[in-house]
């Protein structure tokens, strides 16, 4: 397999066409072995810049997992996986377990050994507070792009399907799946059937959405992995509750590996792992007795251990003593996980004694932490809106969405670091485990008030500071784009693009969806006069810069999921008539928007129908002229919007039967073509496609 980290974007020399990249390909046989290293790269960076996968993300996972790892430990287990993945009758492995036993320490190992043994394809690592690492279509993107490092001839398959039709990366799941993994390693294996088992290893299943919005996803897993060829092999882990249901009932075919954490095998994991620590923290009569007081009371729970590790190191002695391991121990639970079988129900949900074993731990490192913190309330503001946000952000991004000074933000930081994780590369910093949000954000089960994060009011909070900071900080031309050009034609544009701040991205892309968790239970419509003024600050005084900025920023698509977002909480009115004039004009000039952000004004607000309230907000024919933007003579144009939202194209005949869902949100068309189609009402977008009738519909 290729050296992942020896694969770069080189822009600085892109390939100029599609054709180019098929005539480099075409002589990559005859070359010289620099001239093929070339080519190859050519074809990668191509492919790279299409899929924008996030391969480099899931390398430095690996390594982030491994480094609490004990040579020697887990081995069993890796021998079990390979043992189950290599068996010809079977094609996906299922490892499951409770929160904290771990699970995706265990995806890092296998997915490290079968590199080593040139059998990884492709990996990913779901993160539910992560937007593109909680997605189905990002898992879709990156294991395709992980096997062309596995073969150039799968490399060479998705290059010609990038070239036929570049569209494909928007269309359903389970097409995506088809086009981009399932058709190419087929075709990769019948031209090749000795080509020797490659591994796909998906962590964290239940962390690629929520219950209920996975369908497609488990779909892909469950269903239409059968279709692949016999020597791919397929590992994915998951959570085993009450909210995986739907993947235990998608796989419920499978005999899983399940991840006891009062096994033998797994406690003597759990042995070398405190011995470990204590043979460099501890004092002598620690390292001689201790190990086993502590593995006694973790039950096995790695992730109990760990936090128990963590909580003794911010011990102020020098050395971790027995008396402080015997200390910890009193204040846990009575009853380890794994001797008995009693479940709690708290708050509608069956918590099991590991689950509760972990919170009582959770809750001796807060004590201790915020026992000693000169400003508590400060730490508390960080640590919430680390919890809340939705993806991973530095510690200046934070002060701005907190209003902190980024000295305090830092402090908080260093402060909260047992139950963090700051990335060595980015800096960016998110929770240490998904378990400690489950339990700090639930009242029933962070029974002190002093650290319990209400996530309402926190998104409440968040929602206020990103409307309030884009509100201050846009501005026309954004990032001074020089007047009239395309981006491509702009040398320095990604330099430029670079500069835009952090903080300012992620308040573009979010703002909505925090207005969205604002909503206080039983409630439907956002009614929280703080975010209501904001939010119409910033769409009747800055909504024009706010599309410029996404623009610049490469997301013009995650404007129209912000749009929905918020016209599902707002009350129908003059705020949810910018937002439909918004999405009418992406609509129609989504793609000169996309090439040039400044074509929100030459072309979108000049061309928009003149009774829109868009145009009668926005568009300013002298002052636009005055800032040097080109106002062309043009007739008059439509006073109003078209009766004709948008044209939903994929249906290859005639469509013969339509239905709407009763709360709008979706389209259900059948055809000639024998399909059934799902569309989204409000983006156009073909969500789903069911097919399968042998005669018209």
């Amino acid at each position: 397999m290729a050296n992942y980290q020896a694969i770069k974007v080189d822009t600085r020399n892109p390939l100029q066409t599609e054709r180019d990249c098929c005539q480099l390909i075409a002589k990559a046989h005859t070359a010289q072995p620099s001239e093929q290293i070339q080519m190859k790269q050519a074809s990668i960076d191509k492919l790279q810049k299409w899929l924008e996968p996030l391969n480099e993300v899931m390398d430095q996972e690996i390594t982030n997992l491994l480094q609490p790892h004990i040579d020697g430990s887990r081995g069993w287990l890796l021998d079990k996986v390979l043992k189950n993945g290599l068996d010809a009758g079977k094609r996906l492995l299922w490892l499951k377990g409770e929160p904290g036993v771990g699970k995706s320490v265990m995806a890092a190992i296998v997915s490290d050994s079968l590199r080593k043994r040139n059998q990884l394809g492709a990996v990913f690592f779901c993160k539910h507070d992560e937007s593109r690492r909680n997605n189905a279509r990002d898992v879709i993107k990156t294991l395709a792009r992980g096997l062309c490092d596995w073969s150039t001839h799968f490399a060479n398959i998705l290059l010609e399907v990038c070239e036929s039709d570049q569209s494909i990366l928007g269309k359903p799941i389970t097409e995506l799946f088809t086009c981009l993994i399932l058709n190419p390693l087929n075709k990769v294996y019948n031209e090749n059937p000795n080509c020797g088992a490659v591994f796909l290893v998906a962590d964290a299943l239940d962390e690629c959405g929520v219950k209920g919005s996975r369908n497609d996803i488990l779909d892909v897993f469950a269903v239409h992995c059968e279709k692949l060829p016999p020597i791919v092999k397929i590992l994915v882990t998951s959570r085993m509750g009450d909210q995986e249901a739907d993947i235990k009932a998608a796989f419920e075919h499978l005999c899983p590996v399940i991840l006891e954490p009062d096994s033998a095998e797994n406690k003597a994991d759990a042995m070398l792992y405190a011995q470990n620590f204590l043979q460099k923290q501890g004092d002598e009569d620690a390292i001689e007795n201790g190990a086993k007081i502590l593995v006694d009371q973790s039950g096995g729970v790695f992730l109990w251990l760990v936090l128990a590790c963590k909580n003794l190191a911010q011990s102020d002695s020098e050395k971790v003593t027995l008396a402080h391991i015997k200390e910890l121990a009193d204040d846990s639970l009575a009853t380890p996980p794994g001797t008995s079988s009693s479940n709690t129900q708290v708050s509608g949900s069956i918590l099991t004694s590991t689950t509760l074993h972990i919170d009582e731990m959770y809750l001796q490192l807060l004590e201790r932490i915020f026992r000693t913190a000169e400003e508590p309330s400060k730490l508390h503001t960080v640590l919430a809106t680390i919890i809340c946000v939705f993806q991973n952000l530095t510690a200046s991004a934070v002060a701005i969405l907190t209003g902190l000074d980024p000295k305090d933000v830092r402090h908080a930081i260093r402060t909260l670091d047992s139950l963090l994780l700051i990335d060595r590369v980015s800096t960016k910093v998110r929770i240490f485990h998904k378990s400690f949000k489950d339990f700090i954000t639930n009242p029933a089960r962070c029974t002190n008030t002093q650290f319990w994060v209400d996530d309402v009011h926190q998104h409440q909070f968040i929602a206020v500071q990103t409307l309030r900071y884009l509100t201050d900080v846009l501005h026309f031309n954004y990032c001074d784009l020089p007047i009239g050009k395309l981006n491509s034609q702009i040398p320095d544009y990604a330099a430029r693009v670079e500069k835009i701040p952090e903080a300012a991205i992620y308040s573009a892309l979010f703002f909505g969806k925090h207005c969205q968790n604002s909503l206080q239970p039983a409630t439907t419509k956002i009614s929280d006069p703080n975010i209501l003024q904001v939010l119409e600050q910033l769409l009747l005084q800055k909504a024009h810069y706010w599309i410029e900025l996404m623009s610049l920023a490469g997301q013009t698509t995650q404007i129209v999921p912000n749009i929905v977002a918020l016209k599902n909480v707002l009350v129908p009115g003059r705020l949810t008539s910018m937002l439909t004039d918004i999405q009418r004009i992406l609509q129609k000039w989504f793609a000169p928007i996309s090439a040039s952000p400044l074509q929100i004004y030459a072309t979108a607000l000049l061309l928009a129908p003149t009774e829109s309230d868009i145009y009668q907000t926005y568009f300013q024919h002298e002052q636009f002229l005055k800032m040097g933007i080109p106002m062309p003579a043009i007739s008059p144009h439509d006073q109003f919007w078209p009766e004709c939202i948008q044209a939903l194209e994929g249906h290859t005949d005639n469509v013969r039967a339509v239905a709407i869902s009763t709360d709008g949100q979706f389209v259900v068309s059948g055809s000639g073509d024998k399909t059934v189609r799902i569309w989204n009402a409000e983006t156009g977008a073909e969500v789903k496609r069911f097919e399968g009738h042998t005669d018209v519909i």
